[in-house]
């Protein structure tokens, strides 16, 4: 600003005929500067009001939650939910387990808790900081703290025992007996953060993607590396539906499906449209397969609150539904049924569950101000309970339950009473 001003100053000065007693060269170029000093200020003050003024006309949020758990302070970054129990770890340092009528606070973290998770017998909490520590927790009680890696970005509970996996920003994934706290393997190669990861449903395998635009398929028990599978983007996202089929978002408009063991190399790539990025996947399941649904389809979400749903095995798009706002940031195929959980932030956030098949609006919740960061879901028979929470700091549990259990697609929500 001050170069524009010096531009205009000598005409300025010419053009008014002081002494030197009677206006300096510095005065002017103050004046000039508080000037537009308050210019700024009005302008911004400007868009302060039509803030406030969208923010008073837009209609409260209704919550459709049948309930909130203990808030946090900060925004909430993970939720797990498992036979009636929840866990939640936030921007506050802190988690909440909630088991039966018990809330435990659990402390100790020195940083954002940003993944938590059930054992698979549920008798264990896990939690991972950005602090570079795991902890494992049974009924508030903090069993063991696992240190080593560097910033914890995810964990997994190995599917049959109490074997804990979790990736880091540095670059490497650590393997725990998490009862002991024995460190078991340390698996060191990728370039980049260990975005996501997890363990194979047999357990027999450990895979994880990487923001050097790598997968890698580890062997738990030798602790090397078995394949790797170069997509070139940066991986955001991984889904699996069997031991062999791992679908990874690229940090682009572009989805790989590889087989892990069978084929060993990408099967094929799943393309969306150029200025699109993929911000979810999910996979069918050989449960879910019908004469109408097959194990081959995969789900991806986009930043523009599109669904698609793709069969790999036919390199065909099969759905295609946009009529929703906002970016999808989490997606769950039923495991035995042909329907779609999504997440969208819009505005407002909302919940949605889909027909696989046709695109069809099954059930939407709404009820968080702000986006939501976190989801979890369990399917009972014929209910769907859901746990969300994000910017807004309030978890909160949604439910609904189909009206018939022959089919008919006819969902009611369970409400706070």
């Amino acid at each position: 600003r001050r170069s524009l001003m010096s531009e205009n100053l000598a005409a300025k000065i010419e053009a008014m005929d002081v002494e030197d007693d009677v206006l300096e060269e510095d005065d002017l170029v103050e004046d000039d500067f508080e000037g537009e000093i308050e210019e700024e200020e009005e302008e911004e003050d400007d868009e302060q009001d039509e803030e406030e003024h969208q923010e008073q006309e837009r209609p409260p949020v209704v919550d459709e939650s049948f309930e909130r758990l203990t808030p946090h302070l900060d925004a909430v970054y993970a939720v797990a939910l498992r036979e009636g129990q929840t866990v939640t770890g936030g921007g506050d340092d802190v988690a909440f387990h909630r088991k039966g009528s018990a809330t435990y606070t659990l402390r100790g973290h020195g940083d954002s808790v940003t993944c938590v998770g059930f054992s698979h017998d549920a008798a264990l909490v896990a939690t991972g900081s950005y602090d570079g520590s795991v902890r494992v927790w049974r009924d508030g009680e903090c069993l063991q703290k696992l240190e080593g890696p560097g910033e914890v970005e995810w964990l997994d509970f190995h599917p049959r025992g109490d074997v804990l996996l979790a990736g880091s920003q540095d670059g490497t994934a650590w393997l725990w007996q998490a009862r002991t706290g024995e460190c078991l393997r340390v698996f060191v190669g990728h370039d980049g953060p260990v975005s996501c990861g997890f363990f194979t449903p047999d357990g027999n395998s450990i895979i994880t993607g990487s923001a050097d635009g790598t997968v890698r398929a580890w062997a738990p028990k030798k602790g090397t590396c078995k394949r790797q599978f170069d997509l070139k983007d940066p991986v955001v996202a991984l889904a699996k539906n069997d031991d062999d089929i791992v679908v990874a978002a690229l940090d682009g408009p572009a989805v790989a499906v590889i087989s892990v063991n069978k084929a060993k190399k990408v099967v094929a790539t799943l393309g969306l449209p150029s200025d699109r990025v993929a911000t979810a996947v999910a996979t069918s399941s050989a449960a879910a397969s019908s004469a109408s649904v097959s194990a081959s389809w995969v789900a991806v979400g986009d930043d523009d609150g599109a669904l698609r749903i793709f069969d790999y095995a036919k390199d065909t798009k099969r759905l295609e539904v946009t009529s929703f706002s906002g970016a999808v940031v989490a997606l769950e195929w039923h495991p035995t049924e042909p329907r779609l959980t999504a997440v969208h932030n819009g505005d407002p956030p909302a919940i949605r569950n889909l027909d696989a098949r046709t695109g069809a609006l099954l059930y939407e919740f709404r009820g968080h101000t702000d986006l939501i960061l976190a989801f979890d879901v369990r399917h009972d028979g014929t209910t769907d309970t859901i746990l969300t929470a994000g910017d807004d700091k309030q978890p909160r549990l949604f439910q609904a339950t189909r009206s018939s259990a022959s089919g008919d697609d006819v969902f009611t929500k369970k409400l706070a009473t």
